[in-house]
């Protein structure tokens, strides 16, 4: 039901886009369907963290920043200062 209210909403917006849902470890998950899409450019949505968030975290931006160095283009989108997340 989510990607079906995903389709609608970008669909409303004039975007043409595939939503899929997928279960698990979310950094594996990514990994898993950039491995499947071999996409040239990836775009994930990021939380404001502190210090000691980003420190402690297990940042998946940062961490797929990381493991696709050279491979493929990421951009990650952060929320606005002041903003909610991502």
């Amino acid at each position: 039901q989510a990607g079906e209210e995903f389709a609608a909403l970008s669909s409303a917006e004039g975007v043409d886009a595939d939503f899929k849902i997928r279960h698990g470890e979310p950094l594996t998950q990514i990994l898993e369907e950039i491995e499947e899409l071999s996409p040239d450019l990836v775009i994930t949505g990021a939380k404001a963290l502190t210090a000691w968030g980003r420190f402690r975290s297990a940042n998946v931006p940062m961490r797929l920043k990381r493991k696709l160095s050279g491979r493929t283009s990421i951009i990650s989108i952060e929320p606005a200062v002041g903003g909610t997340d991502v």
